[in-house]
């Protein structure tokens, strides 16, 4: 029993107050209703979904105007932990895209439950000259995570997705695959989290590598799952990557160090 209706039943219990029960209902309703509205419109604030901005999610049609219209409601919220949700069931079809900040806040939170994926053919894509094909900039405080899935369709150029000049991020629980080049590159950003992901490319997928790391410092990768084809072929699997340990494990022996990933 709600608790409001707790308290109604008392004060209408009084004989006193009998008289006044259908003004008592008539005010108890008008508080409930307009409490439920103060709460619809301020989940409403927080959380931004793609589909409210016009994103369709049949794969099919272009996505990318209502991303970029959604980011910029979300980045501009004055919300203290503004979400952007990509909802279960439907797959999103992306151009080459920049998300830029910075944001007013200063803890961000992107949930991955649908899937996106890139043009199907190097004749479908609209930018050719673009250097990554998702690509978030100057945004600190930033969380990805969610059951999603990124699909890169694994045309032959650019790098999937690129985070640059973004401290203090996080990416969490989602799978990318099929990368164009690189998978996940890490540029010039501070303090950061990467756990629980699946990166997965088949094994004739020519130089995609999982997760690339420059110029960043005090990024920390564990428990995530990352098999991609390198530079020699090697199916590559690191997995449980603490910031002690400096070594990839390969399906066959320890040969490369992974220094770069130390925190």
């Amino acid at each position: 029993m709600h608790p409001n209706t707790q308290i109604l039943r008392f004060i209408i219990s009084f004989p006193c107050m009998q008289d006044f029960v259908p003004g008592i209902l008539i005010i108890f309703y008008i508080v409930v209703v307009t409490s439920s509205l103060m709460i619809n419109i301020g989940e409403s604030k927080r959380n931004f979904n793609v589909v409210d901005y016009g994103a369709v999610g049949d794969g099919r049609t272009d996505d990318s105007a209502a991303f970029l219209s959604t980011w910029k409601a979300f980045c501009e919220a004055d919300e203290p932990t503004p979400k952007l949700q990509i909802p279960k069931g439907k797959t999103f079809l992306l151009q080459p895209i920049t998300f830029n900040g910075p944001c007013k806040s200063r803890n961000v939170r992107v949930r991955i439950l649908g899937n996106i994926v890139a043009p199907a053919s190097v004749q479908a894509w609209k930018d050719c000259k673009a250097k990554c094909w998702l690509c978030f900039r100057d945004v600190n405080g930033l969380v990805i995570r969610g059951s999603g899935t990124i699909d890169g369709r694994g045309s032959a150029w650019w790098k999937a997705l690129q985070l640059n000049n973004c401290n203090n991020f996080t990416l969490r629980e989602f799978t990318i695959q099929n990368s164009q080049k690189l998978h996940i590159y890490i540029n010039n950003c501070n303090v950061g989290s990467i756990s629980n992901i699946h990166v997965n490319s088949p094994a004739d997928s020519p130089n995609t590598d999982g997760i690339n790391l420059a110029k960043s410092t005090q990024i920390h990768i564990h428990d995530s799952l990352i098999e991609s084809e390198d530079h020699e072929k090697w199916r590559k699997t690191c997995m449980h990557l603490q910031p002690s340990q400096r070594e990839c494990e390969f399906d066959r022996h320890l040969t490369q160090e992974c220094s770069k990933f130390e925190s």
